[in-house]
């Protein structure tokens, strides 16, 4: 986590440097979430600009200590993909059933949840910037107690707020919808 963090400061700060400042919002998924608080984390005890807002989806705050399986460990990626589904959902039968498509699916996913499951976190004092966190009703990864513990994490404002769906909530279009009309009204 840190090597990645530290590599998308490296890209923003040079980005800042021929950029005008602008308000932005930051939105991360599942393993995103924890990237983009981890980032901002890094650039507030830095003194760099911070995003005017943070979205977090599909995680429990950073501090909630899971006792999940190492799924990236799994070395049959059949079995490693059935197990990714059964937790999280959102492997379609397609990437399943298809030797290209694993091929070309599996080594990111493993390199995701390898991020995911050695992630640790350490205490630092809250972010100055609002915090929404948002996640799926029926997320089974993710119950609402764990979504609403972001709240600790941010002295600038919290809100959470759950769709209908599991984990992948956002690939309904419908759901996706309301969640991009959620962000557009946020004011920075």
């Amino acid at each position: 986590m840190s090597t990645l963090v530290a590599c998308l400061d490296d890209a923003l700060c040079a980005f800042d440097a021929t950029h005008p400042p602008r308000p932005t919002l930051w939105f991360g998924h599942s393993s995103g979430a924890r990237v983009a608080f981890e980032l901002a984390r890094r650039r507030h005890a830095a003194g760099r600009p911070l995003p005017g807002h943070l979205v977090v989806s599909g995680a429990p705050a950073p501090d909630i200590v899971r006792t999940t399986p190492t799924l990236h460990r799994i070395a049959d990626d059949v079995t490693f993909l059935r197990a990714v589904a059964d937790a999280y959902g959102g492997v379609p039968a397609d990437v399943l059933a298809h030797e290209e498509l694993r091929a070309l699916v599996i080594p990111t996913l493993r390199a995701d949840l390898r991020l995911h499951e050695r992630y640790v976190y350490v205490d630092a004092p809250p972010l100055p910037i609002p915090l929404l966190a948002v996640g799926g009703e029926s997320d089974p990864a993710v119950p609402d107690v764990w979504l609403q513990q972001w709240a600790r994490h941010t002295t600038g404002g919290f809100r959470c707020e759950r769709y209908p769906g599991h984990h992948f909530y956002l690939h309904d279009p419908v759901v996706r919808s309301a969640l991009l009309r959620t962000l557009r009204a946020i004011r920075m």
